[in-house]
């Protein structure tokens, strides 16, 4: 590769005229160079703009502890990743498939859509496409050979029932809920049945009131005690009741309904495992896809945590641990230099 710069700034400064600030390499990623031109043309479009933007950030001005621009120095970080990851598939035996590209292409699609549906009428530029779509597919190879797309396989019947003697304590008592709907003119004597105690099923045997089931099967809606809330008004959402406790109007396609819901609190201590089965499920596999994104994410920020990874200090140094380009220090400005120079042009040193 071409040679970096290793001098310190204020260095920098001293031999510029030696034509070290004419080095065309802005970094260099495991012997692969990512030169200055392709940080320009990409911290030039309205994306590298529009995410500074979003974040705060921008133009930096000549404070301490920047210079350059924040620009420049998010492009370069955007690019160094891209290309440690695409090294890190290869360096491990792997290969980026005609599927990684596929799933690049398709994610693509999907955030220009995205872009599209917020209101915004600028497409992605042709250099941002690009870097997406190796980004992606360097991600999506990496996720593959992490084993990332297993998370979404079935527990055995194994796995289900080690969970739960193992989580058994965890299953409180059951809490089930059902409800039904009687015409307006019903209402008073379906509140009449269910002062006195009568469950659904008894209201629902009464042919007089004229009573309909809130659960699309006729049985009763059962979760876990921590679950009472949300999950079960959901569920009563999707079967067409209104999202509330107690009484109220639906509807209906012959007039107006009244819905009773009517929680009751039973069930043993712990559950039998069928009733919970469902919920096991869930459990397991979030877990293990919580535990396969955590291995993810270790495995491709490891692609960047190497001494390989060099970076001119015109635009600052290269944090392994977090993998980002942090801003160099700024340089002092001659008396001759303007009061309120362009943050952009503090990047180029003029040869003396």
């Amino acid at each position: 590769m071409k040679r970096l710069l290793a001098l310190p700034l204020a260095a920098l400064l001293f031999t510029a005229s030696c034509g070290i600030a004419e080095d065309d390499t802005a970094a260099s990623v495991f012997g692969k160079d990512i030169s200055v031109k392709e940080v320009d043309e990409l911290a030039r479009t309205d994306f590298v703009k529009s995410r500074l933007e979003s974040t705060g950030a921008g133009l930096v001005s000549s404070t301490n502890g920047t210079t350059g621009s924040e620009s420049r120095r998010f492009a370069l970080n955007l690019l160094v990743q891209t290309v440690a990851m695409e090294e890190a598939v290869e360096r491990r035996g792997g290969e980026i498939t005609s599927e990684d590209l596929a799933t690049a292409d398709d994610a693509l699609e999907a955030a220009e859509q995205q872009a599209q549906q917020a209101g915004s009428s600028e497409s992605l530029e042709p250099t941002v496409k690009a870097l997406f779509r190796r980004n992606v597919a360097a991600e999506s190879a990496l996720r593959r050979m992490n084993g990332a797309d297993e998370s979404g396989a079935a527990p055995s019947d194994a796995d289900i029932e080690a969970y739960f003697e193992e989580h058994a304590d965890e299953f409180g008592e059951v809490t089930c809920v059902d409800g039904f709907a009687v015409p307006e003119a019903q209402a008073g004597a379906a509140q009449v049945a269910v002062d006195r105690g009568d469950d659904v099923s008894a209201v629902l045997a009464d042919s007089a009131l004229g009573a309909q089931s809130l659960s699309q099967t006729g049985e009763e809606v059962c979760v876990g005690p921590e679950e009472i809330a949300e999950p079960v008004l959901a569920e009563l959402v999707n079967t067409g009741a209104i999202g509330v406790w107690g009484t109220g109007s639906l509807e209906g396609p012959t007039g107006m309904l009244t819905v009773f819901v009517l929680p009751s609190f039973r069930g043993p201590a712990t559950p039998e495992l069928p009733s919970i089965r469902a919920q096991i499920e869930t459990a397991i596999q979030e877990a293990a896809a919580a535990e396969l994104q955590a291995d993810l994410t270790e495995y491709i920020a490891s692609s960047w945590d190497s001494p390989d990874i060099e970076i001119d200090p015109r635009y600052g140094s290269w944090d392994r641990e977090v993998g980002n380009v942090l801003a160099p220090p700024t340089p002092r400005l001659s008396a001759k230099a303007s009061a309120t120079p362009s943050s952009e042009d503090l990047l180029t040193i003029p040869a003396s």
